[in-house]
């Protein structure tokens, strides 16, 4: 529903009717489970694969409307939040708990641009020429709120922690943040090359969390709307 853009209430009545059935013991989990399967199939293609297009022209409603693509997809949150625990596996602690992660408040968890959305720095300017609008693999979630207090700064000052002269911490960077912020601290340098890779890496979990199939990577590309870089 989150990518087809289906509506919330989509075949209520069929589901509580499924629901029914299973409770009644007129059919099986199988049986259920094949009934949804197939009402599912509008969401795919003739080959199997899952049908991103509604999912892109949204994206690009959001970019001619708001200027924010990916950013103001109401479903990033809860992707980001699913990634993060994934990369928490083999570590056990949570950096991120979701009910920060969905609040407001100034203290708790914020969605930050990598590249940032006002780039006046040189730094970026040299490298960046062309990326004018939110992709999913420069959106980044903070474990605290350090958005305000790294802005546009380079991404090199954005990773580091930086202490004054007795070595107590006076702001943090990506480098003791949450996962996903220690993942992309590992970077060397952003370009628009590692937004691509990083969003190709993001779809690909995608496939395995979600169980769906986006084809290949072209078509990945093609979602991530990075055509360009390989033109």
């Amino acid at each position: 529903s989150r990518l087809s853009r289906a509506q919330v209430n989509y075949r209520n009545n069929a589901y509580y009717k499924a629901a029914k059935e299973l409770y009644k013991d007129e059919k099986t989990v199988d049986d259920i489970i094949s009934d949804l399967e197939e009402d599912m199939n509008y969401s795919l293609t003739d080959d199997g694969f899952f049908d991103y297009v509604p999912f892109k022209r949204y994206i690009e409603r959001r970019v001619k409307s708001y200027g924010n693509g990916f950013y103001g997809w109401n479903g990033l949150k809860y992707f980001l939040f699913e990634y993060e625990l994934d990369l928490m596996k083999a570590r056990g602690i949570p950096k991120i708990s979701w009910k920060y992660f969905i609040k407001n408040d100034r203290d708790k968890v914020s969605i930050e641009h990598i590249y940032p959305q006002t780039p006046d720095k040189d730094c970026w300017k040299k490298v960046f020429e062309g990326l004018t609008e939110d992709t999913l693999g420069n959106l980044l979630p903070l474990s605290m709120n350090i958005n305000s207090s790294l802005q546009n700064d380079c991404f090199e000052e954005k990773k580091r922690i930086r202490r004054d002269s007795r070595g107590k911490t006076i702001r943090n960077g990506y480098q003791n943040g949450s996962y996903s912020e220690l993942d992309v601290a590992q970077i060397e340098k952003w370009t628009p090359v590692e937004i691509e890779k990083r969003g190709i890496r993001l779809l690909d979990f995608m496939e395995r969390r979600w169980k769906i199939k986006l084809a290949d990577e072209t078509k990945k590309i093609d979602i991530l709307r990075l055509n360009w870089l390989s033109n």
